[in-house]
């Protein structure tokens, strides 16, 4: 069985962006509205919205389609810093396609070996982490938190699926928009950033299962 979306946890841990795209009321014609009353809403360019065909049926499962040529931008910058987690669900059977991309600080990606890919500062001198699972083109749930002591961690479906310990931390002064997607064919859901790095048990539970993978692989550091 799929898992689902858990909608309630928009407004449960106060995020910095909290995009559901719930029609009618978080989706204007040239809006996604940002549920999480800080105001980042996302400008709509070419992105359609449809119901998702999901069993068992939910509440809340609207989401947002791209083509290659579309997106979703947030005009204002978001402060984001060494403390954050990205989570949200996706469907895309493509490559080398990102995900959300804040101004090059932080990043999430399906990289060109279909591993998710989580990066800070553009992901230059081993600022990234790549999971270990290929991703197929089903819907999943996909996240990367980062905490204070560096520990950048990717997750698949609530399990951990790699971890890396940076030694450097996010370049605040890289400045601009937020876009989600970036030549992506296949849809996006429940998107939303925190100001901290949420635990792996938290991550589980966004998620929709009852019990995961929480510590890193034996391979990796923290492993």
């Amino acid at each position: 069985t799929e898992p689902q979306p858990v909608a309630a946890a928009c407004f449960a841990d106060q995020p910095l962006v909290c995009l559901e795209f719930e029609r009618p009321d978080s989706m204007t014609s040239s809006l996604a509205l940002d549920g999480s009353g800080n105001g980042f809403d996302a400008t709509r360019d070419g992105v359609s919205d449809f119901q998702r065909l999901v069993s068992p049926p939910v509440e809340d499962d609207d989401a947002v389609g791209f083509t290659p040529t579309t997106k979703l931008e947030i005009a204002q910058e978001l402060d984001i810093t060494d403390d954050v987690t990205i989570e949200l669900w996706a469907q895309t059977g493509f490559a080398n396609t990102k995900l959300f991309d804040s101004s090059g600080r932080i990043y999430l990606a399906r990289n060109g070996n279909n591993e998710l890919e989580c990066g800070i500062n553009g992901g230059g001198g081993g600022q990234r982490v790549a999971g270990k699972s290929r991703l197929d083109a089903e819907w999943h749930h996909l996240a990367c938190t980062l905490d204070a002591k560096g520990n950048l961690k990717v997750y698949v479906d609530g399990d951990v699926d790699d971890c890396e310990e940076l030694e450097t931390s996010i370049d605040t002064s890289r400045t601009g928009t937020t876009l989600l997607t970036g030549g992506l064919a296949g849809a996006l859901d429940s998107v939303h950033v925190y100001r901290r790095g949420l635990s792996a048990a938290e991550i589980c539970t966004l998620s929709g299962r009852a019990s995961c993978k929480v510590t890193c692989p034996s391979n990796s550091p923290g492993g």
